[in-house]
């Protein structure tokens, strides 16, 4: 599983500098499965919130998706 937080960042800042941390705004997505349903799960949650449909000019957005366990393998 995943863990995806969403960060708004000013566009003067580049995107490898935007943390938790230092992000103008911060959002925390649902559980993802992978990295791929991370990203588009996360675009379209927050695109559903006030914050995705009021970006201002000067403002972007990065998707950080973190493993959060590491799944069991099979033993045997």
């Amino acid at each position: 599983m995943f863990k995806v937080l969403i960060l708004v960042c000013a566009a003067g800042m580049a995107p490898r500098d935007c943390q938790a941390s230092n992000a103008l705004e911060v959002v925390q997505g649902p559980e993802a499965r992978n990295e791929i349903a991370c990203a588009l799960q996360s675009q379209a949650y927050f695109a559903q919130t006030a914050l995705g449909r009021d970006l201002r000019p000067g403002e972007y957005v990065k998707i950080r998706c973190r493993r959060t366990a590491i799944g069991k393998g099979n033993v045997g």
